[in-house]
């Protein structure tokens, strides 16, 4: 069987060997040409699931272990709930801050500066100690008078 590279138009056999030659993954592709509208998104929080290959897509339909436990309620909202307090619970045991509060604040450009070291809950929610939030104000408020002089 062949395949129609849709960005080439060049018809080959292993369509995923010949799209390397396009700098792009397999992934990559996928998403650009064949994903279905909320394919391979988590029922619960709304990331990608794990991406099998160009043939199959995406597969399951949680993006986490955290997801899927949650998900055995069959109740995202109180999933949701439940998960707001732990993340509470967790800032009170550890005098610490949400990233998602702090982007939410002060935007995001000192996420990505490596200005704070980060507290992991898990995999996916971070957390800057309380001591350390002074860096990012610090950070913003220096971002912000260099704007201010260029104009």
């Amino acid at each position: 069987m062949t395949n129609i590279c849709m960005i080439c138009g060049k018809e080959c056999k292993s369509l995923g060997s010949h799209i390397s030659k396009h700098n792009i993954s397999c992934k990559e592709y996928y998403d650009m040409f064949l994903r279905k509208p909320n394919e391979g998104k988590c029922i619960i929080c709304g990331k990608d699931t794990t991406f099998k290959t160009l043939k199959v897509g995406y597969i399951g339909r949680y993006c986490s272990s955290d997801c899927w436990y949650g998900s055995m309620s069959k109740n995202p909202t109180k999933w949701k709930r439940n998960r707001q307090k732990q993340i509470k619970q967790f800032e009170r045991d550890n005098d610490c801050t949400s990233t998602t509060k702090l982007i939410e604040k002060y935007g995001h450009g000192w996420y990505t500066s490596n200005i704070v070291d980060f507290i992991f809950m898990n995999k996916h929610t971070k957390f800057v100690p309380n001591n350390q939030i002074y860096k990012i104000t610090d950070y913003v408020r220096k971002l912000n008078n260099e704007r201010n002089a260029l104009i």
